[in-house]
């Protein structure tokens, strides 16, 4: 796994795959219809990295190069004490990063995007994104999408909520990955779980029916 942290003082994306703590794996949360949240622990300890910094772009790569997740760090890192090293106390760093579409959720919305009526989903999604910050997502690959009967976007919520009430009421999976907004349908979607390896927890599985 390759993770890389562009902390915006210039220096570019930095290679933190060596620093990532093994004693717990890094988490990727991905719930249908939500941004995407990452998890993990960083050990700088005898490094020159910096600390990440809040707003930091993380993008989180497969060894074979496939991209697992991109986007930002929502909030500061926490320091966590691990222990004492010959050279005093050793800290692990706690990081936390929301998928692309928290640039959108951070902006004040509101019903600026206007009553959608018997609109594909995806010309709603791409009115939701360009509107708000043209340029900010890629709306090129968004296509098809069953129609939205009404959508009256709510001034107090955030893009990714109006993003998910537009997929949901259509039956369509959105993601927001490497600067690019995709729309798919639910119906295509599939998930292969695999206890193999040992991580997969039947317990944390949620399921429910749906009409």
């Amino acid at each position: 796994m390759i993770l890389t942290i562009d902390n915006l003082d210039g220096l570019g994306a930095v290679d933190y795959s060596a620093a990532i703590d093994r004693s717990s794996a890094i988490t990727i949360t991905r719930t249908l219809n939500a941004p995407t949240i990452v998890k993990g622990l960083l050990c700088l300890e005898g490094s020159t990295l910096a600390t990440p910094a809040r707003q930091a772009r993380v993008i989180l790569t497969s060894v074979s190069g496939t991209t697992l997740f991109t986007g930002y760090l929502a909030t500061e890192t926490v320091a966590i004490y691990a222990g004492v090293a010959s050279e005093g106390p050793v800290y692990r760093l706690a990081f936390s990063a929301v998928s692309d579409e928290w640039l959108l959720d951070k902006q004040a919305h509101g019903a600026a995007a206007g009553v959608a009526l018997a609109s594909p989903a995806s010309n709603v999604l791409g009115v939701l994104a360009n509107r708000l910050a043209p340029g900010q997502l890629n709306t090129a690959r968004l296509s098809g999408g069953r129609y939205v009967g009404v959508f009256d976007p709510k001034a107090a919520a955030a893009w990714s909520e109006h993003a998910g009430v537009v997929a949901n009421s259509t039956y369509t999976a959105y993601r927001a990955l490497n600067g690019v907004l995709n729309l798919t349908s639910a119906g295509s979607v599939v998930h292969t779980f695999s206890d193999g390896d040992g991580s997969l927890s039947v317990a944390a599985l949620q399921t429910a029916a749906g009409r």
